[in-house]
């Protein structure tokens, strides 16, 4: 039988001088490196599509219409949301998974980090900064994309009300051209001003249409729209074609006005001659054949003639 030696037996007992630094099982060593890999392989995947959808985007023509601009905008939003949250996903898969490297199960309290340990964090980490750059670049880009987009969709819902609201103000123009008349009574007059305010009337809503769009037009040019070149032209024609009307309605409002009180007046006369003609004919001749008869008579016309105040 082999005796073991004295010495044999201190060596076998021995701890090792690097035992701190002894790594994790290989079993757990693999699943790093295989998470680190699948990881690595979803991160690749995940930039292709980002760079796939954005070339799409970029090459993406603008629509000519409100409804089809804002359905592209739709899907693309709800493209981008999808990819942003692929992103986010991996970013905590990501985050869970270098926790666990830098606190392995395994690791005895006293222990010191392992070089592949601290490989494994370290490609771990830069791995993440990486998605952290993929996903700062998308954010950019979208930012971009949906700028662009919105602007045009901007610019198509002003230009789409603009036409309705420039319609609208030139039928009302043309209505009223259309009252040149100051009619030929009073009471012709005041149909022709209750005729006159209900255009004013109908016109407010038009004139209100007109003035919000074209505060609505300034502020897209303030925002730098891109478009602000062809956009100011609209503004002031709106409000040009808003102060023709107004002013114009209220040139007919104060001539008929002065028409109504023309005839008013011409009523007045008319009924003070007609009366004086009645007065005049009243007279009984026989009066005058007296000089108290005559001067009753005189006095009855002089009176008439008095201005009444």
């Amino acid at each position: 039988m082999r005796h073991t030696t004295q010495k044999q037996r201190e060596e076998k007992h021995k701890e090792p001088a690097d035992a701190g630094a002894r790594g994790p099982p290989p079993s757990q060593w693999i699943n790093h490196r295989t998470a680190i890999e699948n990881f690595a392989l979803t991160l690749k995947t995940t930039a292709q599509m980002l760079q796939v959808f954005g070339a799409r985007l970029a090459t993406t023509e603008l629509p000519t219409g409100v409804l089809p601009t804002e359905d592209l905008l739709m899907a693309h939003t709800r493209q981008r949301d999808k990819l942003q949250d692929e992103l986010k996903l991996l970013g905590k898969q990501g985050t869970t998974l270098l926790s666990c490297m830098r606190e392995p199960v395994t690791k005895p309290p006293a222990s010191k980090p392992n070089p592949s340990e601290l490989e494994n964090a370290a490609t771990m980490e830069r791995l993440l900064v990486q998605l952290a750059e993929t996903e700062e670049a998308f954010s950019q880009f979208w930012s971009e994309h949906h700028l662009k987009f919105h602007q045009c969709l901007q610019l198509q819902q002003f230009e789409h009300n603009f036409c309705k609201v420039k319609l609208a103000l030139d039928n009302l123009l043309e209505e009223e051209a259309e009252f040149t008349g100051v009619g030929d009574s009073g009471m012709h007059v005041e149909q022709l001003l209750k005729e006159h305010k209900k255009l004013e009337e109908k016109a407010q809503e038009s004139l209100d249409k007109a003035q919000l769009l074209a505060l609505v037009g300034d502020q897209l040019v303030q925002s730098r729209h891109y478009a602000a070149d062809s956009i100011r032209p609209r503004c002031v024609e709106l409000r040009c074609l808003r102060d023709d009307f107004v002013n114009e309605n209220q040139r007919k409002d104060d001539l008929l006005g002065k028409a109504l009180e023309l005839h008013r007046q011409l009523e007045t006369v008319s009924r003070w001659c007609e009366a004086g003609i009645y007065l005049l004919a009243s007279q009984a001749v026989d009066k005058c054949q007296s000089r108290e008869g005559v001067d009753i008579a005189l006095n009855d016309i002089d009176f008439f003639s008095q201005p009444k105040i």
